[in-house]
C-alpha cells in the first residue's frame, strides 16, 4: 500500500488535469545522477555518480503553466571519505561505507513555460527498492580488516521512503528532444541511525516527448502536434520584425493584428493576410479599425505580410488554443 498510494495520487492528479487541459505529452527521460549525503554529518561523505531512467507525463493547464509527473528509477548512493570510529561494547572499529540505493521516484512539478524553455519546482516522493552496501571494517587496535556486503534492508539501516523537493530547468529542442537538469533535496532522513543526514541528488540528461493530443493541424507534422501539447502558440517565421508576441485576450474566434511603428511617417503598403480558416478583414488599416481574422477554426495557421517604405515585413504563426487573440508586431 505504501508503494501504491503516492503513485496513484500523482497519476490521478496528472490525468484528471490532463483531460481538462487536453494538451498532453509523454516520453522517456534518462541520464546521469550525482548524489551525496548532506546535513550534520554530510562532510564525511563523497559524491558518487550513477544513472536514472523513467517515463514522464507533461500537460499544459494554462498558457504558461505546465504540470509534470512520472515514474523514475533513480540510483543514488554515497561513499564515506574515511572510516568512522564505532564503539561496540568492548571492541572498537573504523567503518567505511560504499552504498548504492535504488529508488522509485514519483515527482509532481509545476513549470513556468517559456517559448522553448521551462523552470519548475515541486515535491517528490521516493520509495526504496533495493540496496547494496559494501562495508570495510578495521578492527582496533589489531588493524585486522573485514569486508562484507549487505544486499537488503532487513535491519532497516535506511528509511524505506523519503520525501523531498525538486527544482528543474529544461530546454525543448525541435522534434521532441530536450535536455533538463534537476536538483533534488530530501526533507526526511535517509539513514535511520543518523537522523540529520539527508540525500542531495542532481540529475542531468535527455528527454523525448510524444504528443498525445489527437487534433491535427491541416498539413501539419508530428512536430506541430508536440507544440499543441506544450504551447498555446508558435511563431514559425519572422522577417524584419523587431518584436512579435501573441496573447490570448478573451473567449471567441478572432485574431486581431496590433501594430506599433518605431519610425514616424512610415508608409504601409501591400498588406496581405493569409489564414487556414476564417474571414479576412483588412480595411481597418486605414482608420485604426479591426484588422485580422474572424470566425476562425483552431488550430489556426496565419501569415501577415506588408511593406514599410518598400521594406518587406512578414510574420508566420500557429495558434492552437481557442479564443480571441491579439498578434502584436513592432518594426
Amino acid at each position: 500500500m505504501r508503494f501504491f498510494t503516492p503513485a496513484l495520487c500523482s497519476i490521478l492528479i496528472t490525468f484528471s488535469t490532463a483531460v481538462y487541459a487536453q494538451r498532453v505529452a509523454i516520453g522517456p527521460r534518462a541520464g546521469m545522477s550525482f548524489s551525496r549525503l548532506n546535513g550534520l554529518e554530510g562532510n564525511r561523505y563523497r559524491s558518487v555518480s550513477h544513472q536514472y531512467a523513467g517515463v514522464n507525463l507533461i500537460f499544459r493547464a494554462q498558457q504558461q503553466l505546465t504540470l509534470q509527473s512520472g515514474l523514475e528509477w533513480v540510483r543514488k548512493g554515497y561513499k564515506s571519505k574515511s572510516g568512522a570510529l564505532i564503539n561496540a561494547g568492548s571492541s572498537s572499529y573504523l567503518e567505511q561505507d560504499n552504498a548504492q540505493l535504488d529508488y522509485l521516484d514519483i515527482p509532481l512539478l509545476a513549470h513556468y513555460q517559456g517559448k522553448n524553455w521551462s523552470l519548475g519546482l515541486g515535491p517528490r516522493y521516493s520509495i526504496l527498492l533495493q540496496t547494496q552496501r559494501n562495508v570495510q571494517r578495521t578492527l582496533l587496535p589489531s588493524g585486522e580488516v573485514e569486508y562484507f556486503r549487505q544486499t537488503d534492508n532487513s535491519n532497516r539501516v535506511y528509511s524505506n521512503s523519503t520525501l523531498g523537493f525538486i527544482t528543474q530547468a529544461a530546454y525543448q529542442l525541435p522534434g521532441g528532444f530536450g535536455v533538463d537538469v534537476r536538483f533534488n533535496q530530501d526533507f526526511s532522513q535517509i539513514i535511520n541511525r543518523q537522523p540529520f543526514t539527508k540525500m542531495m541528488n542532481v540529475q542531468a540528461g535527455l528527454t523525448y516527448y510524444f504528443a498525445l493530443d489527437k487534433r491535427k493541424i491541416p498539413g501539419g507534422t508530428k512536430r506541430d502536434s508536440l507544440a499543441v501539447a506544450l504551447n498555446s502558440f508558435k511563431i514559425t517565421e519572422q522577417q524584419n520584425v523587431t518584436r512579435a508576441n501573441i496573447q490570448r485576450v478573451g473567449e471567441g474566434q478572432t485574431i486581431r493584428l496590433v501594430r506599433s511603428q518605431n519610425a514616424t511617417g512610415a508608409n504601409i503598403t501591400n498588406l496581405q493576410l493569409l489564414g487556414s480558416s476564417g474571414n479576412v478583414e483588412q480595411s481597418g488599416i486605414q482608420n485604426s479599425g479591426f484588422v485580422g481574422f474572424r470566425n476562425v477554426v483552431f488550430p489556426f495557421q496565419g501569415t501577415i505580410s506588408y511593406l514599410v517604405n518598400s521594406v518587406p515585413i512578414r510574420l508566420q504563426f500557429t495558434i492552437y488554443e481557442p479564443g480571441d487573440w491579439s498578434v502584436f508586431m513592432s518594426n
